[in-house]
Parts: C-alpha cells; structure tokens; sequence
C-alpha cells in the first residue's frame, strides 16, 4: 500500500492488455458513447501513447491496421510529423519547467503563497520524499498526453514518510467523485510482481476501508482512518464528462491526414531519384550482379554490390516515374500544418524564436490564444497538487512524522492549511542584465515620481526605491550647489579649488579664495566680516 508507485504494473492491468481495437467512438466526448467507460479510455490511452512515441502507424500496434482502414490512409504512412510529441512536451515544460524553490517556496516552478508559515516545513519535507524535482514534471506529462493524471498520496508507515505519487490513469477502473471533484470512491487494478511471481493486483477504496485482492480473490482489508480517499484526479482539459481530454484531442484525423500527404509525396520523390525500370525483350536471369569475389549471381545482390545489367541486344530500358507537382504537394502539406497550428495554437510558440527583438507587449497579443490555454490549464493542475498537498500534510500530522507537528486530520477544517500556487509568466518577459542597467541608468535621470513609476516596473523593493529616490536627490542638490558655485566664482574671478588651495594668500582661512569666497559654503566674506549669501 505504502509502497505503491513503485509497484505499479509494467504495462496495464492483465484483464485489458492494451489493447484492444480502434473504435471512433472512444474520440466523441459524449454519453451516448461511454466515453467514461473503460475500455473506451484504454483505446484513447493506446492512441496518446502511439501519438507520443510516433508509432500509431506502426505494425507493433494491434489497432493499426484498423485505424488505417477507418481513415482511409495510404499503405506506407509513417509518423513524418508529429505533433503531438511536441505539444505534450511544451505542456510539461510550461506548467512546472524549472527548478523548486527550497528557500521560501515564493518563487521558482510551483511558487507558493502559504497564508500559514507553519505549512513551509511540512511542504518542503513532502518534496524531498516525494522527488518532486522530477515527479512534477511526470505529472504535466502525464496528463497533458493521457488527458487525466492521478495524485496518490502515499502513506510510508514503516519509513515514517508521507509523500505524493503520479499514478497513470489506465490503472484506474472505477472513480466516484462528489460535486467538488473530490475522490470518495476509486478501484485500481494493475500487474505487481513479488517472490510469488506476477499477478493482478486490484484495490479498492473508500472512506471507510481498503480492500485489496490477488488474482481476483481476496487478500487483504484494513480501515480507512484518514477520512478521506488519499487519491486526487486531475483532467487536462475538463470537458463536463468523467473523464478529461488530452491535449490535441480533436486533432487526431487532421495529424493523420498531414502524415498521409507526407508520406505520399516523400514516396513519389523517391520514385522519382531511384525510379523503378520496366526492361523490354529481356527476362529476370539477364539481371546479374557482381560480389567482392568477381562471382556473378543472377537476380540477386547484396547492399555494398555493384548491379550489372546483360540485356539482349534489342532490350529496351524504361524509367517508370509518376508526373508529380512537387511544389503543390508540399504546399498542401504546409496547408495542412497551418491547419494544425490554428487548431493547437501552443504548436505556434516555437516562432517566437524567428523575431530577432520580440517586446511583451506583441508577444503577448500575437499568442494570446496560446498564453489563456496554458493558464487555464495551469489552473486545474495547480488545484490538484494543492489539494493532494493538504492531505500529505494532513497525513503526515497524523501519524506524527518528522517536520508535521501541529497538523492533524483535523487540520483543514480549522482552515490551517491555506495556501495557493502563485501565478507565473507563460512567456518570460523580464529583461537582460544589460538592459536592466539601462533602464536604472534613464530612472535616474527622472524626478521622483517618474522614477518611483519605473524602479516598481523593475520589481525594485519598496525600500530600496526611496532609497534610490533619496540618492538622486541628494545628488541633483549636490549638483545644484556646485553650479551655483562655479557661477559665483566666474562673477567674482575665482579660481578652482585647487589653485584656491595652492596659492591661498596668507591670512585667509584655507577654505577661502582671494576674493574671500568660502569653498565648501559659496558664501564670501566681505570687508572683513560681511556675508553674502548664494
């Protein structure tokens, strides 16, 4: 039980062996489908995982063939392009790419904002046991490409750690959720292996008790004394069903279509540079090669072979080549790209690499659509990690771990246990070092409140601000003095400071010049004893 994550089956749960066969019906969010149903959810899981891996057209997959039959595609396709690879690794980067932050947890990939400091131990402790360096990114993964992603949060009793675990979701059979999204009921089934072999492990849970069997019989039962099922569902995109939508749901007929072109036009170009010969008056034994040796073999050669063609005198060699518009193909098949980029407008970020000066602002309206998807996506993961986070605190306070004292089960009710997964930019907009230099070298320049404007624009503290507010006022006083010194000084034919110095006449004070100007003051003395002022 504790130890679950590191159980998991190899595969998929011995009564489904993955799989199956294609059926379009598992695609169609709709009751009148099953969409919830199983075995519908393990042919989307089949089909995400070959997207993924670029292999849905590949004899290794049984629905393959059936697949192709169904979308009418050519013989020979082959992943060319691929998408899908692409979006979910865009989606793992964006919602929690990154390094931890460990010092406050107010910063980094999963910054937090804990509205009780006490939670900051506990939270930290949970990360190190789990590998959530690494398991957060799992976890984007997972459901960006499955469409749903699971928390378990897993009670080490024996090691005295709590920590959370990324469960793939085909080895979920059954959920029940009550309105708020919460797991009140969950059946899991999957391969395990122990010192008795392989078998199939089924769990089932609820508030009140575990229940566990082996190879369909009983095994074990214990109570549930959380109160709560220790399992968190996260959907990709929610699409009001049971279960969610991976991330290029919708897309897989034109992906298909798009790696159809490709495949047919790659073919033809081939044909073109290695055509096929059609050999007139002339039969198969007249083709000969010639090995290393210098034996010859008729109709028959090796790779690193030299192919000799004896044909009789009046044979006739003809190239077969297809006419093809190479230009219009590709052309269809950059067509059908763009197509894909409007329907999953993330796969269009990658341009931002061809604008040599990008600015915010345009970035941000030119990928508008890209940018909400993600922060709404965000927003449903960060929910689940929240939600699965409160329980191992909850958890861990309850069997009194190490870092958890003062949580308890009862912990969350009181309202102990607040706290929100900051906002964060999709697209970093903060400036280089060189022109942060450059916009704290213009802020100087500018009077308070403009400067104040700018150093907040900059992230500048609050302090540090009035402190530079302070400096540059100081230093525009500094040099307001001086320019009404040195017009002084031009008015009454002083020298500079160090000639004033030098040359000081003797009985006048060292600060002063011949004409009794105070250097440090700008205030002269005058017959002796009169002062006149700057």
């Amino acid at each position: 039980m504790a130890k679950l994550n590191n159980l998991l089956g190899r595969l998929m749960s011995a009564t489904t062996a993955f799989l199956t066969t294609f059926n379009e019906r598992a695609l169609v969010p709709s009751e009148r489908y099953a969409w919830d149903d199983y075995d519908y959810r393990a042919i989307r899981y089949a089909l995400a995982e070959g997207y993924y891996s670029n292999v849905v057209y590949s004899q290794i997959e049984t629905y393959a063939p059936k697949l192709k039959v169904d979308r009418h595609l050519y013989k020979h396709i082959r992943g060319i392009y691929n998408p899908v690879n692409r979006l979910v690794e865009f989606y793992a980067s964006k919602l929690y790419g990154g390094v931890l932050d460990f010092e406050d947890m107010s910063n980094g990939a999963l910054p937090l904002n804990l509205l009780n400091p006490a939670l900051e131990l506990p939270i930290r402790q949970t990360w190190l046991w789990s590998n959530w360096r690494s398991q957060k990114t799992v976890y984007g993964r997972t459901g960006a490409k499955c469409g749903d992603v699971f928390l378990w949060v897993a009670d080490d009793v024996e090691a005295r750690k709590v920590r959370l675990e990324v469960v793939q979701p085909y080895k979920v059979q059954a959920l029940d959720v009550d309105g708020a999204g919460n797991v009140t009921a969950a059946t899991l089934e999957y391969l395990r292996e122990d010192d008795g072999g392989e078998y199939t492990y089924k769990l089932e849970i609820d508030k009140a008790l575990f229940k566990s069997y082996r190879n369909g019989k009983d095994d074990d039962e214990w109570p549930n004394l959380y109160g709560f099922v220790p399992l968190v569902q996260v959907q990709h995109r929610d699409v009001g069903m049971g279960w969610g939508t991976y991330a290029f749901h919708g897309s897989e007929a034109k992906i298909d279509e798009v790696n159809d072109a490709a495949s047919v036009l790659n073919d033809g170009v081939r044909k073109m540079v290695t055509p096929p010969l059609a050999i007139t008056n002339a039969t198969a034994q007249t083709t000969v090669t010639t090995g290393a040796d210098g034996t010859k073999t008729p109709g028959q050669g090796l790779k690193d072979e030299t192919p000799i063609l004896y044909l009789p005198k009046d044979a006739i060699v003809t190239y077969l080549t297809m006419p093809i518009n190479v230009a219009d193909a590709t052309a269809n098949v950059q067509a059908l790209l763009e197509e894909l980029e409007r329907d999953m407008p993330e796969l269009a970020m990658h341009r931002l690499r061809q604008i040599s000066r990008p600015t915010a602002p345009g970035v941000k309206a030119a990928f508008d659509d890209a940018i909400t998807r993600v922060e709404e996506t965000r927003s449903l993961y960060d929910d689940g990690y929240v939600r699965a986070q409160k329980m191992a605190v909850s958890i861990g306070g309850f069997r009194g771990y190490e870092g958890f004292e003062g949580f308890d089960l009862n912990s969350y009710a009181a309202g102990d246990m607040e706290f929100y997964v900051r906002g964060r930019p999709v697209i970093q907009d903060s400036l280089a070092k060189t022109e942060r230099i450059t916009a704290f070298q213009q802020a100087a320049s500018l009077s308070g409140p403009y400067q104040r404007f700018i150093l907040q624009e900059l992230d500048v503290p609050e302090t540090d601000i009035q402190e530079a507010i302070d400096a540059t006022q100081a230093m525009a006083d500094q040099q307001a003095r001086a320019a009404a010194r040195g017009l002084f000084d031009s008015a009454f034919g002083g020298n500079n400071a160090n000639a004033n110095t030098a040359n000081a006449r003797p009985g006048l004070d060292p600060g002063q010049n011949e004409a009794g100007v105070d250097g440090a003051t700008g205030a002269a003395s005058v017959n002796g004893g009169e002062t006149l002022a700057r």
